[in-house]
């Protein structure tokens, strides 16, 4: 007798609780079709209408959000896209490089080239980090670069050959980096990028 009462209640809880997973999947799926903005569009429209937008203004800068699926323990996406044109204004690029190299720097375009004394002027503090946004090195300095990595690093300034900043080649460096954009995306997966 105790058995089938048993048996009735797990019964009877099973049937109660199948209406609320059906009201819960329905109000998961109405709140999912919330989660699209009325303003948002298909990539290839918003595409035309930014071709269409921009005959007005030729100049401005677009936003572009791109969401990923990543997976829960997949690392956030790093990297770099080479666009047409650069899309920062003015590239300023600090070089540190020796003789020979130093020259091939000043005629690539760089704004601060130096040795030995522009880090020990960093390292002091008396030198201005202003509009500089690219970094590079050469391979023979860069052992005493990496004394001020500390100084260099916060400002996201510290050339590392994985990036491919520390190299002999300092004027096709230049020249591909002003039309390099990097790209990060945040926590939830999404990418952020002007256009």
């Amino acid at each position: 007798m105790l058995q089938n009462s048993i048996d009735y209640i797990r019964l009877s809880l099973y049937i109660k609780d199948v209406p609320q997973i059906r009201e819960y999947a329905r109000r998961r799926r109405r709140h999912a079709a919330k989660a699209i903005p009325d303003n948002s569009l298909p990539f290839t429209d918003a595409v035309s209408l930014i071709k269409a937008v921009e005959v007005g203004k030729p100049n401005s800068t677009w936003e572009l959000h791109v969401e990923l699926k990543l997976g829960k323990s997949a690392p956030p996406i790093r990297g770099s896209i080479f666009l047409p044109r650069s899309m920062s204004k003015t590239n300023k690029f600090l070089v540190f490089a020796k003789g020979e190299k130093a020259q091939e720097a000043l005629e690539a375009g760089a704004h601060t080239v130096g040795g030995d004394e522009l880090i020990t002027e960093i390292a002091n503090g008396t030198f201005k980090f202003e509009g500089i946004n690219k970094c590079l090195a050469t391979p023979d300095i860069f052992p005493a670069v990496s004394k001020i990595a500390r100084i260099l690093g916060p400002k996201h300034l510290m050339p590392m050959a994985k990036r491919g900043t520390v190299t002999n080649d300092i004027a096709n460096t230049i020249k591909d980096l002003t039309g390099k954009q990097e790209i990060k995306s945040d926590k939830s997966g999404v990418v952020h990028l002007g256009v």
